[in-house]
């Protein structure tokens, strides 16, 4: 599970965290004592990981500017990758997520460059060696900034070009359609991030925490 801290990203593995801060990486086991794992030279804007409880062959991908992508199967001992992985997108978002027996990773991105082709969702079914960028818009006007999977469908979150009113899509096949679930309540409340934990999904925005119980279908407003 992640969850946003500013511009850095939390993610969570058995009993290890995982912290994504500009060019670094870094873990813990208890949340107060961090290890770098990772120093590069290109700002990384999120962490995922597959899970694994062994940490010795758990996978972990972090995603940023530039295309950038970086891998570790061996739980951050040893780093692979670097830019211009996925073209020269900017990525704000990372998911690892299980979809009937295929392992995805999953980044979602938005080119300021081309508004009228505003988000871009990358996948990759080989932990990274290969990436397919789907070509139909989620929702016309999205820009993606958090994603998760839980088990049953792919919720991604984000905010309009203006950055103004937030937007909640959700779809059962990373490949396949997707659904706006965008409740009422969300104008003037960007989205940022999105979290599955324990049955329930967490959505975080500027203003504004929703929950939903079914998987992303229907929300409630927890916060305003």
């Amino acid at each position: 599970s992640t969850l946003t801290l500013g511009n850095r990203k939390v993610d969570y593995s058995g009993d290890t965290f995982y912290l994504s801060v500009s060019d670094n990486l870094y873990k813990s086991t208890n949340g107060t004592a961090w290890t770098s794992i990772f120093s590069g030279t290109t700002l990384t804007a999120c962490i995922t990981s597959d899970g694994n409880s062994t940490e010795g062959s758990r996978k972990i991908m972090a995603a940023g500017v530039a295309g950038t992508i970086r891998k570790s199967s061996d739980g951050g001992s040893t780093w692979s990758g670097g830019m211009a992985a996925i073209g020269s997108q900017n990525m704000y978002a990372l998911a690892y997520g299980n979809q009937g027996g295929t392992e995805y990773w999953v980044t979602c991105s938005y080119d300021f460059s081309s508004p009228t082709v505003n988000n871009f969702v990358n996948y990759s079914s080989n932990f990274g060696t290969s990436w397919t960028t789907r070509t139909n818009a989620l929702i016309s006007g999205m820009q993606p900034r958090g994603i998760v999977y839980t088990g049953t469908n792919w919720v991604i979150v984000g905010h309009d070009n203006g950055g103004t009113d937030g937007f909640i899509t959700i779809g059962s096949d990373i490949t396949g359609s997707f659904t706006d679930k965008t409740p009422a309540g969300l104008s003037n409340n960007r989205l940022y991030n999105v979290k599955y934990y324990s049955g329930t999904v967490f959505a975080v925005g500027e203003d504004v925490i929703l929950a939903s119980k079914d998987h992303g279908d229907t929300w409630t407003i927890m916060e305003e």
